[in-house]
């Protein structure tokens, strides 16, 4: 149930020491849905950046307010579009850039095998018909 409530702890320490805390909250009913519920990249490399919108929905009446997006990944970098989601609304919230050329842990870099790549020619058409067919 939705509303204002006031309420006290009494919080009774091993020294027969009474602490009393005021407390003093509101609860709102809504949910809060993100589009999309995942947010997927295509296969890349360095050197190509991909960015993707995510948006929120929110049905409560009130709104509600964002103060940072973050990411763990260091290959994938947050933008906060709007600091605030509108009541009853959809909202663009952020934008999700993907650097694959951040790595996030040395050992994850990519390194394709010595007989996939010769790394001093061009690409031949053989080798990008075979990494099309492994997609």
């Amino acid at each position: 149930e939705a509303g204002a409530t006031k309420a006290m702890v009494n919080i009774t320490t091993r020294r027969k020491e009474n602490l009393i805390i005021n407390i003093r909250y509101e609860s709102v009913l809504g949910s809060l849905a993100f589009l999309p519920a995942s947010v997927r990249f295509e296969a890349s490399f360095p050197g190509r950046l991909q960015s993707r919108v995510v948006a929120a929905r929110s049905t409560f009446e009130q709104p509600l307010h964002i103060f940072a997006v973050r990411s763990t990944d260091s290959r994938i970098i947050p933008e906060l579009l709007a600091s605030s989601l509108t009541p009853l609304a959809r909202t663009e919230i952020a934008r999700v850039h993907y650097d694959p050329s951040q790595f996030s842990f040395p050992d994850e870099n990519y390194m394709p095998q010595s007989d996939e790549v010769e790394w001093d020619v061009p690409l031949s058409e053989e080798v990008v018909e075979r990494w099309a067919k492994r997609q």
